[in-house]
């Protein structure tokens, strides 16, 4: 058990260091949809065009698992530099592809993989450094998505005007560049150094394997694993094919498209402080928290098609923004909640397998309802749903609960695992 270290000023530095890690992540990996209006007018076809979001973000989330087991052999660090040099040369290589075909294996497999490998080991420091104030510190932390989700759509839809989307690129993979930055401050932990030390001894290379497939034993982190799927389903369905929408609703310019991406993302930045501050009391129940901000972020989804003018359209992306921020500020505590801190590092590497598997399928099928309706309304209403869905499942865990009690967390010792199986 990793005791209250609370962090002191290395501590301030690693939550910097997510901070940082995560507004050049998360901004440029969630900026794709500007480039998907690039694209579009290119090829014409919105199904080929939505395979590129949806590998980049597919493989972004979805190798949790991957970034999770090399953090039993390599440090954060050494993890989040290797993800910084593949995310970085992957989108440089992008402007010189001839054909969107290599842009599903560069930008993405390799680019996804590497904002991967730069986002968990950071993601899960911010959580390890603070054991009392762990709502909070993540909150901050993961505040830098929101943040990042806020800048990138200007500044990407500026460099997109004057430089075209090739030469914006470039600019880009120099500013990843900064993730080696970032990266070298993850400086280890020595309680958690120390205490992966005695665990080894006491339990032996085969009880640690069990563990990082204990999770799914574990009822509660089954619903929400795939409350996960469904709310990533239907957010990257939004991420991806917002700015076309509002530009073929409002026939606006690409930068006017940007804005709202900017107020999605200031909004985000919003929730992800506000949701880590409120979490951070004992007397709020972060489970009902976290139900009530997927069903706030799905109704400002179902009310997309619904909005007829750019204001309304704005004050639907807040409530998203907000929903949304709300949701990643939870999502590591949450797992706390759910599993304990010993498999914090295994759960969110299988939540984020969860929110890759949704983000991979939700574009491809919003991508084809377009094709064949040739409107976005009924995708936007199934991803708002979706949303909703997300946050109604996990009025299962309280029910369990009721019925049978909790499932038991974490067992200290290979023989109880097997006890327990």
């Amino acid at each position: 058990m990793i005791k209250d270290v609370n962090g002191g000023y290395w501590g301030l530095a690693i939550i910097l260091s997510a901070f940082m890690i995560q507004f050049l992540a998360f901004g440029t990996g969630l900026s794709i949809g500007l480039y998907n209006i690039e694209l579009l007018a290119v090829t014409g076809d919105a199904f080929s065009v939505s395979l590129v979001a949806a590998i980049n973000t597919g493989c972004f989330l979805g190798s949790g698992p991957l970034a999770s087991l090399l953090m039993n052999y390599l440090s954060h660090r050494t993890i989040v530099l290797i993800g910084a040099g593949l995310s970085s040369a992957s989108i440089l290589c992008v402007p010189f592809l001839p054909s969107i075909g290599y842009m599903y294996a560069l930008w993405g497999v390799c680019a996804g993989l590497g904002f991967c490998f730069v986002y968990v080991p950071s993601h899960v420091m911010s959580g390890l450094y603070y054991d009392k104030h762990t709502s909070l510190a993540t909150g901050v932390a993961t505040a830098g998505s929101g943040l990042g989700m806020t800048v990138f759509p200007t500044i990407v839809g500026y460099l997109i005007d004057v430089y075209t989307w090739r030469g914006s690129l470039i600019i880009l993979a120099g500013l990843m560049l900064n993730l080696f930055v970032f990266g070298l401050l993850l400086r280890p932990l020595p309680t958690m150094l120390e205490n992966i030390g005695e665990n080894d001894q006491d339990k032996g290379t085969k009880g640690k394997r069990f563990r990082n497939y204990f999770v799914f034993c574990v009822f509660e982190f089954d619903v929400f694993f795939v409350g996960n799927i469904l709310w990533n389903m239907g957010l990257n369905i939004v991420v991806t094919f917002g700015p076309d929408f509002i530009l073929t609703t409002l026939g606006v310019t690409s930068i006017e498209a940007a804005y709202m991406l900017t107020v999605l993302g200031l909004c985000t930045f919003l929730g992800s402080l506000l949701t880590g501050f409120i979490g951070n009391f004992h007397c709020v129940n972060r489970l009902f928290l976290y139900v009530l901000v997927c069903v706030l972020s799905g109704i400002g989804v179902i009310c997309f098609p619904i909005a007829k003018t750019y204001v309304m359209l704005m004050v639907a992306h807040a409530i998203v923004g907000l929903g949304f921020g709300g949701i990643l500020g939870l999502l590591l505590v949450l797992t706390t909640d759910l599993l304990g801190p010993e498999s914090l590092g295994d759960g969110v590497g299988y939540l984020m397998l969860s929110n890759g598997v949704g983000c991979f399928a939700g574009p491809p099928i919003a991508g084809l309802l377009k094709d064949s309706l040739g409107t976005y309304d009924v995708p936007l209403y199934t991803a708002g749903v979706l949303v909703v869905a997300s946050g109604v499942i996990m009025g299962l865990v309280p029910l369990k609960t009721k019925l049978w009690g909790r499932s038991v967390i974490y067992k200290d010792t290979e023989e109880e695992i097997a006890q327990g199986s």
